[in-house]
């Protein structure tokens, strides 16, 4: 059965790892082996590079950790939501109240409120402050 090892214990291990090379390479200096404390050093080196391929790969684990979550919340509304003109509506918004970022949605499935202001005369004017697109939004109640 095979072993899951965490980041965390990659992390302590290569840094372990590190170290007693170093007390290795300490040690060689001081009996003055050259040829072995040359050694020591290439695996010191490639133990290194080791560790920063490492650190991208744990950065990019975060990175596309967080995108699954945006995708994941995403998905939730999906089926809960009603385009009403180049707006979106959550169902629950019987009287289509708060409306939705149609662009913002599309794009990256954000679910993001636009600012209604409502005109004395003519249709209310929405904008949505994450994509900046404007519109005049003709609602079918």
């Amino acid at each position: 059965m095979d072993k899951v090892i965490t980041v965390d214990q990659l992390v302590t291990a290569s840094n372990h790892a590190l170290s007693v090379l170093k007390n290795v390479g300490d040690k060689l200096k001081k009996s003055k082996r050259s040829d072995a404390l040359s050694d020591i050093l290439e695996i010191q080196s490639a133990v290194l590079g080791m560790q920063e391929k490492q650190q991208r790969l744990i950065n990019e684990n975060m990175e596309l950790r967080a995108r699954v979550n945006v995708l994941e919340e995403g998905l939730k509304f999906s089926g809960e939501l009603v385009r009403d003109g180049n707006y979106l509506y959550l169902k629950s918004d019987k009287n289509r109240t708060e409306p939705y970022c149609l662009a913002c949605w599309g794009h990256d499935r954000r679910l993001i409120g636009v600012i209604v202001t409502k005109q004395a005369a003519g249709p209310d004017i929405f904008q949505c402050n994450v994509c900046t697109k404007r519109g005049d939004a003709m609602r079918s109640l």
